[in-house]
């Protein structure tokens, strides 16, 4: 690069934390690290380019499955689910914060996970504006099943994305974020 690197002053409390050198959206930035890493927040990953091309890759952060595992083998790695519920025609295995849609036992549907669901806690204070300013416009924003309840989602049709909000508009706190098996 033909660029002039620049200088940073770095004091002891910023060991740990991020530069981020560029323009929004994130495919125009560099990442550092400033000394070692430290246990980050939930806004601090989500809203990190690593984030943003493990989704574009088809991975969802901090899962512990992926798309190409069998319905049976999730059980074998995971054990019982903390929760097991009907959801948008698939059957979800929620453990954690994660929540994996399969087809419903016994039928001869798709073997596959179809999508992979997680969970944002209130306390990580992201907004769906934090979303769009990271990650760029949205395809789509829409409503769920019961717009009187609120639910605003925001569609990244590219990458099988959906980012589940609990209000009426984008400075609404994140509730969720659903990665698609675009290739289902």
């Amino acid at each position: 690069m033909d660029q002039e690197a620049g200088l940073f002053r770095v004091r002891k409390e910023d060991m740990g934390g991020l530069i981020e050198i560029g323009n929004y959206p994130f495919d125009q930035m560099v990442r550092y690290t400033i000394g070692r890493p430290s246990k980050k927040s939930p806004k601090e990953t989500i809203l990190t380019k690593d984030f943003y091309y493990s989704l574009t890759e088809g991975i969802m952060p901090g899962a512990t499955v992926s798309f190409d595992t069998k319905r049976e083998d999730i059980y074998k790695q995971l054990g019982k689910p903390d929760e097991e519920f009907g959801w948008k025609g698939a059957n979800y295995l929620r453990y954690g914060d994660y929540a994996y849609s399969v087809a419903f036992p016994f039928s001869d549907d798709y073997d596959g996970i179809y999508t992979v669901f997680r969970e944002i806690p209130p306390s990580s204070d992201i907004a769906g504006i934090d979303i769009i300013r990271a990650w760029g416009a949205p395809d789509e924003e829409s409503y769920g099943e019961d717009p009187s309840r609120g639910i605003q989602i925001l569609t990244y049709y590219k990458y099988g994305v959906d980012v589940y909000m609990k209000g009426p508009d984008t400075d609404s706190l994140v509730t969720g974020i659903e990665l698609w098996n675009v290739d289902r």
